[in-house]
């Protein structure tokens, strides 16, 4: 069957455009006979585009057969949250299931996919029941937000020990500019020695924490207020990739950003989106600014590229996601290596947060120790170059 664009006037002389799909030419313009159109021109499309079109329709009904379940969904989150103690997943979740029920399904589908959090939910019954697959379980669709959200979450809290850690020992360094520098000196002033720039260090940061405390509290909430929004900035636009490329592509947060990419490009791709469609999807999934830019100019080669086996390229994605985008025969892509590769970063991102969870404490305790060892020293370097002249 052959698709073919007409441009027909109809018995009232009025123009008419389409297309119809035919066995032949012949076949066609008898179609439209049948009509009582009269054909003015008449060619058959192209074939590279028509299959992007029959490939976006079939994707707007699947989409469609998926988001007339999406009461089943509701009533799965909702269970799935009386089971969840209170916390931020839980919550997570039960924002995933008002979005559900606020958000309006009458428009254009595509736009839809707009939302990050209708993303995220789409792989809830993960493929269509016409054919294409079976569907995708809750408890394995649960299984997967939940690991993503405790990776998020343990990021999160990896710095909360450390930070522990080093407010107490502020406070010992503090306690110390209270009661013990100033003993120090008086002694030092008495003596009338000449202090080493160690000790002079010590003795100014202990005179901003003590007669000059207001002050410098101020200065510490203004830089906290400049250093919040600015590493919020850095971290929303991936300044880090931008700048360093692919030197910072091991980082968690760029492989989960991964892990979503690709598990998600996978899903879109399973229930029948365009591959340049699915990108531009995915890329939005990963919510990293960097590979959202990078999957959309990805998009735009497919879509301007007449030859659909030709090969892909990227400085920011990485080659064995190109690979996989064109593993199949025909130049098409592969699903479960997709899938698998969303498994193989997800993992990778756990074992580097479990790595950095492990060394920050012991960070935290060297770079205390080296402070407190910094005031130490630096108190009692006069009395060690007194005691040197005496002798």
């Amino acid at each position: 069957m052959n698709s073919y664009s007409y441009t027909a006037t109809d018995s009232a002389g009025k123009f008419q455009q389409g297309v119809l799909d035919a066995a032949d030419l012949t076949d066609a313009i008898a179609q439209l006979a049948a009509q009582n159109l009269s054909v003015l021109s008449i060619a058959l499309r192209d074939e590279a585009e028509v299959s992007k079109e029959r490939l976006g329709q079939n994707f707007e009904r699947n989409l469609s057969q998926l988001l007339a379940q999406r009461h089943e969904w509701i009533t799965a989150l909702d269970a799935a949250c009386d089971e969840l103690p209170a916390g931020s997943t839980r919550r997570e979740l039960q924002g995933l299931s008002r979005q559900l029920r606020s958000t309006r399904f009458d428009g254009p589908l595509p736009d839809l996919l707009q939302n990050a959090s209708i993303i995220q939910l789409l792989p809830l019954l993960g493929e269509t029941g016409d054919g294409t697959g079976s569907q995708c379980p809750l408890r394995e669709w649960l299984s997967r937000m939940l690991k993503q959200r405790e990776l998020r979450t343990q990021q999160r809290k990896r710095f909360i020990y450390p930070i522990v850690l080093i407010g107490l020992s502020l406070l010992l360094l503090i306690g110390f500019a209270f009661f013990l520098i100033p003993i120090f000196r008086d002694m030092f002033n008495d003596f009338g020695l000449s202090l080493p720039a160690p000790t002079l260090l010590t003795f100014w940061l202990a005179e901003q924490a003590t007669t000059y405390l207001l002050r410098t509290l101020g200065i510490l909430l203004c830089a906290l207020l400049v250093f919040v929004p600015v590493v919020w900035y850095w971290r929303n636009r991936s300044l880090s990739n931008r700048l360093f490329g692919r030197l910072v592509a091991g980082t968690s947060s760029n492989l989960m950003a991964m892990s979503s990419l690709t598990g998600t490009l996978a899903h879109m791709l399973n229930l029948g989106a365009p591959l340049a469609e699915a990108l531009r999807i995915a890329g939005k999934a990963s919510r990293s600014y960097v590979y959202e830019l990078a999957a959309f100019d990805l998009s735009k080669q497919i879509d301007q590229s007449s030859n659909l086996n030709s090969s892909l390229s990227s400085r920011v994605l990485p080659p064995s996601l190109l690979f996989a985008l064109q593993a199949e025969p025909g130049g098409l892509p592969n699903l479960q290596l997709l899938q698998a590769m969303s498994e193989i970063y997800s993992d990778r991102a756990k074992c580097r947060v479990d790595l950095f969870t492990t060394l920050m404490p012991v960070f935290a305790v060297v770079a205390i120790g080296l402070g407190v060892g910094f005031v130490v020293i630096s108190l009692f370097m006069p009395l060690v170059s007194m005691i040197t002249s005496l002798a």
